[in-house]
């Protein structure tokens, strides 16, 4: 399970302005694994929006950041910038929490002095981070059998070879 330590990260209800109001900041973030401990990020800006639509906020945030992916073909290490972004509405009625469909709202007291944004930015790091992640297209991944990085040297390895557990399948005519 990926870890996160993240402390509570807010947006002052105070700054909000009706109409649109726009924040960036960067967090030095102690976000260290992501996709199973297939990337890792230190630092992250964060951009988001914020509309005011009557008593509710509609929120965009996007999140950008370098990190040090890990290749699910080779298992090298490279760097890739990463860039994820989410929406949501935060009510302070119940009924539009309960019949949303298809997005994320999320009920907010309506004495609230702050929206706070930790899940959202968690939910933009997880959206940012492809679920293949492949170093680049031209990789070759490891050999099947001797486990040898196929971009960096070539192996003596046979393409005939078969796993012995399933040497039986090899007769097996399924054109019968």
């Amino acid at each position: 399970m990926p870890s996160f330590v993240l402390e509570k990260i807010s947006i002052p209800l105070v700054a909000v302005h009706r109409g649109e109001t726009d924040f960036s900041f960067e967090i030095n973030t102690e976000v260290k694994e992501l996709s199973e401990n297939r990337a890792y990020v230190d630092k992250l800006h964060v951009d988001v929006n914020v509309t005011v639509l009557g008593e509710d906020f509609f929120m965009k945030l996007a999140v950008t950041g370098d990190a040090l992916l890990y290749c699910d073909r080779c298992g090298e290490s490279f760097k890739r910038s990463i860039q994820g972004d989410v929406m949501t509405l935060f009510s302070s009625n119940p009924l539009k929490v309960k019949d949303a469909e298809g997005g994320e709202v999320r009920l907010v007291d309506v004495h609230a002095a702050e929206l706070i944004v930790t899940q959202e930015i968690i939910d933009a790091l997880f959206l940012a981070v492809p679920d293949k992640i492949i170093c680049k297209e031209s990789c070759k991944g490891l050999c099947q059998y001797c486990g040898i990085n196929l971009n960096e040297a070539s192996c003596s390895c046979s393409e005939d070879k078969i796993d012995p557990r399933w040497e039986a399948l090899r007769d097996f005519n399924i054109n019968k």
